[in-house]
Formats: C-alpha cells, structure tokens, sequence
C-alpha cells in the first residue's frame, strides 16, 4: 500500500489509538459506566479495550480506516452517496460505500466506514429511506409516499374502504358460519363514521355504492346524525371503486373520486386507522374472534353471534367511537363535527337530490314479463317490442324503487313502475281464491251448525250454552260422519 491511502491509514491508526488511550484513562478515573454514557459507546465495548491494553494489545480496530469518529459523515461525502443510491434501486449499502471510498480517493476525501454510512442513511427521514431503497420515480409511483391532508371541515374529504370482519357469525338464510365483511366512511376532519355497512360477503360495486348513499343520506337514528354529500371521496384501486359503477356515480352527483396512487394503504390511513380500532376494541371482546388461539372451536362452543344481534352491537359501537376523546384530535369526533359543519355545502344538499344522483346503472335483458332489477320487477308499455333486447336501468343501489328510467342504446325510452311477473300473480290469485273459499266454508258450517232443526221447537240458550255445544260437537267424528235429531213432541195434557 502507498500513497494517499497508506497516508490516511497511518493518520487514522494514530488518531484512533490516542482516542482510546484518552479514553481510558477517563476511565480509570471516573468509571466506565460514566465514560461509556458519554462517548456514546456500550460498556462492554470499553471494557473489551480495557483488556487488549492491559494484556499488551494493539488499541486499533483495524476493522474500518474512518480518520474521525465512526459517526461522523460530511456533508459532502453523504449527498455523494444519497446522490448514488437514488440512480440505483435496491442497491446494496455495502456497495454504496466501496464506491465513495474510491471517489474518495481520487479527491482526496477521508475514507468512510460502512457502519457510519449505515447510521447516517438511517436517520433520514422514513419517505426518503424508501425512497432511496426502492428507487426514485418508480418507487413514488408504486407507492406514493403522498403528504398528509388535513382538512378544517367535515365533508371536505371522506375516505371509503372495506375489510374482512375477524369475527364468526351466522348466514341468516343457510345456518352456516361466516366471516363478514365491513364498509366503512370516515369524515378526515372529524373522524366521523357517517355509515358503517355489513357484507355477508366480499362487497360489489352496487353494494359500495349502497354504502356510500347511507353515509350521505340522513339515518332515521338520533345516535347517528351525521349526512351530508361529500366533496371527495378518497378510495384504494380496487375494481369496485375505480369501475365505471362508482365513477359514473361520481360524475352523476358531483363530488370528486380520488383514488390513492397503487401499494400505498397509508394514503388512506384514516379509515385505516378507524378498522384498526374497531377490530381491537369491539371485534375482539367477542366470543367469535377469529385471531384467538382455537377461535372457531371457541365460537361453536361458546356461542356464535347472530347476525342481526351482530350488527346491532356495531352500531352500538360506532356511539361509543363517536363519543370517546380522539388521541389526535384532543376532542370527541362528535364535537368535531358538529362545531364547524355550519361551513361545508354538502351539508344542506337535499336528500331527495343526493337519492336521485346517487343511482346506479344496472345492464338486464328485456323478458315478455318484464325486466328483474336487484330484487325488484319492473315493467311498462315502454318495453313493448324489446322482448330479448339489452336495456340500462338507472336505479337506486337499494333497490326497491317505485319508479326506474330505462335506456335503450343510449337513449331513453320511459319510466318502468314496479309489476309482478305474470306466474307471480297467477300464483297469488289462486292462493287468495282459495283461502277466500275456505274461509266462506268455515263462516258457512259455523252458522249452520247453530240453527236449529226446521221441525224441532226453537229453544233459546245463553251464550256460554251454545259456545259450550258448539265446542262439544267440534270433538264429535268428521264431517261425514251422520248425525241423529232427536225430535221432542210435548202433549197437553187434558184436565
């Protein structure tokens, strides 16, 4: 070795072993638990020291050539290699430091240690640390890293996603045991839960939308007062929010879809957060938790939750959350709201607006009964000569409207009002028919049974009498079994 690099080594061993002679005899003189706290070393690493000089050891690490202490990094030589880092994606550490070393080198910088570059990388903030291990654009469009948005209203921004419920219940129509799923909507102002909606299963588009108009629409619930039409409504990339159900949606009712960039959970965080604290303080008090040890067993053994018991508890809950003090926002989220909602738009858009733009549309195949639309019949004279065709039905996402525009090709071609379909209604004819006849019989037997025979002689009983008859001759044999009259014929007797 010659050169410049033998130069800076024999510096660097000189300094190092006067470092550590310096201090050591601190040491001896004031402890080294005290020395140890100041230099910023483990006590254990000086009393390692302590033993090579006193069994005649050499005091130099020979493990690195940093000239100054190991901490210390330049500005220079730092912005060299976050400058090198941030042109190369997932580049090694070690790497990084072999080349600023040679660049060192030949301009004649101080040699830089591979753990001094680590603990210098280290305390950058958390976004450039990805930023730098992942790459520079294609890491920011994969993950991005978006700053936080705060907002001084509520419905200025809401933030909307679903997740799986870890806990066991029962399917109300075939017995079985489930795992739900849960829409939630959380004003980022005031950290409100407007609507919180339950899935027996994973969630569609319809359904999210669905969601969606209760959060906005008012409850019928003076524990949940909160309504309003958002301006944004911030979401993930999953097919249900950025498919054309829930953009045409969007443009239909006017508020603003802004899904956060792809990998990045943390851009939506406040709904993140909200799912966090209902699976840790109500999810998990539950008999049916699905993270505990044997959970299933525990469930089937200790009871599993209804489902409507299961929803009922939830929006007990969400009382609960909304009159609990927010770590973050120092005040309950009910207090939250309801102090600056006096300035958000969205709050007085009408129901009846917000119900009629919130619709969806929904594809279905003209039949000779007329078209199905989640769950509901719907015909009109407006179908007539489309028996096969391929309609679009503007329908709330509910279902159960009284009236649907429908669209042929684009163009609109009337309203459609609710009908059964003609095997519904012949099926419910005859059942009335029938139980009309059955009923008639029956009044008919009833007043036959109470009058007299036509040549008996007409006796009068009280009411408890004939109730106590009749009651009598309904434990006699069938209908067709045959009665006896008994005549009795009363002579005068003569003087």
């Amino acid at each position: 070795m010659s050169g410049p690099l033998q130069q800076i080594e024999k510096s660097s061993v000189a300094q190092e072993i006067v470092r550590n002679q310096a201090i050591l005899r601190r040491a001896d003189k004031h402890g080294v638990m005290v020395v140890a706290a100041e230099e910023g070393m483990h006590p254990a690493t000086l009393w390692r020291m302590k033993q090579r000089r006193d069994g005649g050891k050499s005091l130099y690490d020979r493990r690195h050539l940093n000239s100054g202490p190991a901490s210390s990094i330049d500005d220079t030589r730092k912005g060299w290699a976050l400058a090198y880092m941030s042109g190369r994606q997932q580049v090694k550490m070690s790497v990084v430091c072999r080349e600023l070393n040679k660049v060192a080198l030949r301009e004649g910088w101080p040699q830089t240690d591979y753990q001094a570059l680590k603990r210098a990388i280290r305390a950058l903030p958390s976004d450039l640390r990805v930023l730098l291990a992942e790459g520079s654009r294609a890491m920011f469009e994969k993950s991005s890293l978006v700053g936080r948005r705060e907002h001084s209203r509520p419905l200025a921004l809401v933030q909307m996603d679903a997740s799986e419920m870890p806990v066991y219940t029962i399917h109300p129509a075939t017995g079985e045991m489930i795992v739900p799923w849960i829409t939630g909507v959380v004003d980022a102002c005031s950290r409100v839960v407007p609507h919180l909606e339950f899935h027996l299963a994973v969630p569609d588009a319809i359904q999210a939308v669905a969601a969606l108009t209760n959060a906005f629409l008012p409850k019928d619930d003076e524990t949940n007062p909160f309504f309003g039409l958002a301006e944004v409504v911030q979401t993930d990339n999953a097919k249900i929010y950025t498919g054309t159900v829930m953009s045409g949606v969007a443009n239909r009712a006017g508020f603003v879809l802004d899904p956060v960039p792809l990998h990045s959970p943390g851009a939506n965080g406040k709904v993140e957060r909200f799912f966090g604290t209902f699976k840790t303080r109500f999810a998990a008090t539950l008999a049916g938790y699905t993270r505990q040890s044997h959970g299933k067993s525990k469930a089937k053994n200790f009871g599993v939750i209804p489902w409507e018991v299961l929803k009922s508890l939830g929006r007990r809950f969400l009382l609960e959350y909304h009159s609990s003090v927010h770590s973050e926002l120092g005040v309950t989220p009910w207090e939250a709201w309801h102090e600056p909602i006096s300035s958000a738009p969205g709050y007085y858009v009408p129901a009846s607006e917000i119900r009629k733009n919130m619709r969806v549309e929904v594809s279905c195949v003209v039949r000779r009964e007329g078209v199905a639309v989640l769950g509901s019949n719907y015909s009109g004279a407006s179908l007539n000569g489309l028996v096969d065709e391929e309609i679009v039905v503007l329908t709330s996402a509910m279902g159960g409207d009284q009236s649907v525009d429908a669209y042929h090709r684009s163009r609109f071609i009337g309203r459609l009002r609710p009908r059964e379909f003609v095997a519904d209604e012949i099926n419910t004819t005859r059942t009335a028919r029938k139980v009309s006849l059955t009923r008639f019989r029956a009044r008919m037997r009833d007043s036959l049974s109470e009058q007299p025979p036509a040549d008996g002689s007409i006796t009068v009983r009280p009411r408890e009498e004939r109730a106590r008859i009749k009651k009598e001759r309904a434990k006699k044999p069938g209908k067709h079994a045959v009665r006896t009259v008994r005549l009795t014929v009363e002579e005068e007797l003569l003087p």
